[in-house]
């Protein structure tokens, strides 16, 4: 059984109107103690996009960094609509760059991939894929790991080419970005078979 830490939309931003910085900056080094945590009882670290607010300032990124560079599971990372920069691109490319994150247990996906951990194979379907309607390539018992809002699922089943029933692509869609994709900063631990 693989366990999954699953997190999404943390919406890294310190430099908000009216919100004391020092309160921001705590607020975000409690969920990663938490992350850090939750790490010790799980297989692997899902993280599904929105990282950040916008594009980051410095301190965010040293913040981001600080956190990601201590993470000691296979953890794998999406951009979501709010790492994009350009259709079909995000600024989470840089962060592939030598020297940035110098963890190896930290692997980006900024275009569709694959990934297993344990008998669990996961397929990563980032944002910026999604805007140029790059579809995955199906895997059978892959789970797909997207940030893309519900209701677009129904405008990739209508262009799906999946090898496979439009039934069973939708079913498909919907069951596992519903388990991977979150609504809040929430972290969830996922038993998977």
């Amino acid at each position: 059984m693989t366990k999954i830490l699953c997190s999404a939309d943390w919406h890294i931003l310190l430099h908000k109107k009216k919100v004391p910085y020092t309160w921001q900056m705590s607020r975000f080094k409690s969920m990663f103690a938490k992350l850090l945590e939750l790490e010790h009882d799980c297989d692997v670290h899902i993280i599904a996009g929105d990282i950040f607010d916008k594009k980051p300032e410095p301190d965010e990124i040293c913040l981001f960094l600080s956190y990601i560079n201590s993470v000691t599971i296979p953890t794998y990372i999406i951009p979501g609509n709010h790492e994009a920069t350009r259709k079909g691109e995000s600024f989470f490319e840089h962060f592939t760059e030598r020297n940035a994150i110098k963890n190896e247990n930290v692997h980006v996906f900024t275009k569709n991939g694959r990934a297993t951990v344990g008998k669990t194979s996961f397929c990563f379907f980032p944002y910026g894929e999604m805007q140029i309607n790059n579809l995955p390539t199906y895997i059978e018992d892959d789970i797909l790991v997207t940030h893309i809002r519900v209701k677009c699922l129904h405008t990739l089943h209508r262009n799906m080419t999946f090898p496979y029933s439009p039934l069973g692509a939708y079913v498909y869609l919907v069951i596992y970005t519903l388990i991977i994709v979150m609504v809040t900063a929430t972290v969830t631990i996922l038993a998977l078979r």
